[in-house]
């Protein structure tokens, strides 16, 4: 087999390698979420460190920098006019139409996803100033869009699988140490409390085994994205460290959650590698990959 995950689907591969190696070819791993980082204090940082890219991107791009010379700031003040008086609008939810109010932690947690798209990522500075300025009528264009992603997930299945997963690995304490020092992050807290809800959903836990990283001599490419909001880069190359020396870690820059659907390169290097596994993985097309495009008018 020549196994392929993105996301979870990278733990699956994992395990399958651990559990199975001599029925697997070559493995891809896109976006690690690696068996032995736990969720819920991590997810705070990961918020941190990623809206630092966004600005840091701008603020290297001339064009971006001149727009928004302050792009941390119009973000704050963007929040805070949603606080303040939070905008009322009507949300269609499948069959249904709800009356919502959308607030400045509302917009954070829905930024924070955009940046799971690499085609959204170049717009969401143009999107905060927009917010920032008053113009809040912006958010209709997105606020079903952002829904449906945020409800149309099974909350059940999610919660029993990661919690069996990973509940061993949660630091309560800690948890709520970050909640309270990352309050710009409150909403993505609240859509992912899983560290809260495990104690009483009483899953039995999975092996100890699956927490940890196998050594690898199957052929194996690592891929990590520059602007991935959950599984960030530094996740996805310290797996392929841990595997060993028949992995291969390759980082695209501007790109979020999932190289090898977002642009052609990631996608390249992986039907090279697929061909001959063994041999050595040409990444150079990487170099000519641009950052992020940022829309300013």
């Amino acid at each position: 087999w020549n196994l392929f995950g993105i996301s979870y689907g990278t733990a699956v591969a994992l395990e399958v390698m651990r559990r199975h190696p001599e029925g697997v070819r070559s493995t891809l791993i896109d976006s690690v979420y690696p068996p032995d980082v736990g969720f819920g204090a991590a997810t705070f940082d990961d918020a941190d460190r990623v809206f630092t890219v966004l600005i840091d991107g701008c603020a290297k791009q001339p064009a971006c920098a001149a727009a928004h010379p302050d792009l941390r700031a119009e973000l704050q003040a963007a929040v805070d006019r949603l606080d303040t008086t939070p905008y009322s609008l009507d949300i269609k939810v499948k069959d249904r139409t709800l009356k919502g109010q959308f607030t400045g932690t509302d917009l954070v947690g829905g930024l924070f996803n955009a940046m799971y798209d690499s085609n959204l990522i170049p717009l969401i500075p143009y999107f905060i100033k927009q917010v920032a300025d008053g113009n809040v009528a912006i958010l209709n264009a997105v606020a079903s869009d952002g829904i449906a992603t945020l409800t149309d997930g099974s909350e059940g299945q999610t919660v029993s699988v990661e919690c069996g997963d990973r509940q061993r690995l949660i630091d309560q304490a800690q948890v709520q140490k970050s909640i309270a020092s990352h309050p710009l992050y409150g909403l993505i807290a609240a859509g992912r409390p899983l560290p809260q809800i495990c104690p009483s959903w009483k899953v039995p836990s999975v092996p100890k085994a699956y927490n940890t990283i196998p050594t690898a001599k199957i052929p194996t490419l690592v891929f990590g994205d520059e602007y991935d909001p959950i599984t960030p880069p530094a996740n996805s190359e310290r797996t392929a460290k841990e595997l060993g020396s028949a992995a291969t870690f390759v980082l695209f820059p501007g790109l979020g959650h999932g190289a090898i659907r977002a642009r052609p390169c990631p996608l390249q290097i992986y039907q090279a590698f697929i061909a001959t596994p063994p041999s050595a993985v040409d990444t150079g097309c990487v170099a000519a990959m641009p950052a992020p495009d940022f829309k300013v008018g």
